[in-house]
């Protein structure tokens, strides 16, 4: 059973300065159908750098008679096994299963194709899990060839919980609202600053949340507050689930999908329906890295790769306070080469509790 906990409708007016008010709905099946018909205006055009940008590697893809795109899936994602302990992640869900999608571009360097075998590689290697989550750039520009059949291999990967997927940067470049249309139907959950309980027969229930694609911090956290709910706006969720009395321990597991993995600092300050977990993607794992690269982990501090494109979270796992976070370094490229940071799947296990030394 999936309820919705907050709807695109709800939080139509994310697009203002000053958000409006959100709620919790009454009990609903969400609409991913007509979820493209809501919400708050997209951006237009791509900007001018990013169709310079993509010319440009098209350009250079041609001229080299396709050695470029060649090189780019040489090497193919490897399935990666990691383990996410959360803190205050339920006893009942401890092992819970996260198959971890990010960053395919499709277009010039990854083929539909290519993408539907790395699919079923994953599903062979990993087998069925509790979630699927798709966090964004699932095309690259403007060609959409392929991608609906992409989505419903994801939507048919054996997921008890469901497949779900947000919205990158390059997702809305072109045609946000076209983007939007290719989910219509095919059975995979685009969230659009939405936010719902699931709960399949006979398991525990947990929360799963998703925001559009934002650049700034303070759009992010805007977002954040308002598809999440915090303690300073007292119309939003979290504060009217403060207010009926909803203690930390009785709330469900709530995992929120981002694209970009800035989204992090806004959702571990969240007080009330605290977020455990934030899945992002974006980074490319930093793309062109000068000395061999490698995840972080909760643990410790990243080891500093001199990257082409530097995150404060570029990949791996990080903390702060009960909030968890998971970059992984994706699937395909916009760029064509890769340095020390391999493409990847990853397959979370989230253990309850702190890391066993």
């Amino acid at each position: 059973m999936i309820r919705t906990i907050l709807t695109r409708r709800q939080s139509s007016r994310l697009g203002q300065a000053t958000g409006g008010n959100t709620g919790i709905s009454a009990p609903t099946t969400p609409n991913v159908a007509g979820a493209s018909q809501q919400g708050p205006k997209r951006p237009p055009a791509a900007p001018r750098m990013s169709r310079v940008r993509h010319r440009v590697s098209r350009a250079a893809n041609q001229i080299s008679n396709g050695r470029l795109h060649r090189h780019a899936t040489r090497k193919k994602p490897a399935i990666v096994a990691r383990t996410v302990w959360c803190p205050r992640w339920p006893q009942a869900l401890d092992g819970f299963t996260i198959l971890h999608i990010s960053d395919f571009h499709l277009g010039e360097l990854l083929t539909p194709d290519q993408a539907l075998g790395m699919v079923a590689d994953a599903q062979e290697q990993a087998g069925p899990v509790d979630l699927l989550a798709m966090t964004g750039d699932l095309i690259d520009f403007d060609d959409f060839s392929g991608a609906r059949t992409l989505l419903a291999r994801l939507a048919a990967y054996p997921a008890r919980y469901g497949a779900w997927a947000v919205t990158g940067n390059h997702d809305v470049l072109v045609d946000p609202d076209a983007f939007s249309r290719l989910y219509d139907g095919v059975g995979i959950h685009l969230l659009d600053n939405q936010s719902h309980a699931v709960c399949p027969a006979g398991r525990p229930e947990i929360t799963v949340s998703g925001i559009e694609w934002g650049k700034s911090r303070r759009r992010l956290s805007h977002l954040v507050r308002h598809v999440c709910g915090t303690r300073s706006n007292a119309t939003s969720p979290g504060r009217r689930a403060e207010k009926q009395g909803l203690h930390d321990k009785d709330q469900p597991a709530h995992v929120l999908l981002s694209h970009h993995p800035d989204a992090f600092r806004s959702a571990s300050r969240i007080l009330v329906r605290k977020v455990d977990l934030v899945l992002s993607g974006h980074t490319h794992g930093g793309q062109i890295n000068l000395r061999q690269s490698r995840p972080a982990h909760a643990s410790r501090l990243p080891r500093s790769s001199f990257s082409l494109t530097r995150h404060r979270y570029q990949w791996g796992i990080f903390r702060r306070g009960h909030c968890r976070l998971h970059v992984t370094s994706g699937v395909g490229s916009w760029f064509p080469v890769r340095v020390k940071c391999p493409p990847e799947i990853a397959l979370l296990t989230v253990r309850a509790g702190h890391r066993q030394s």
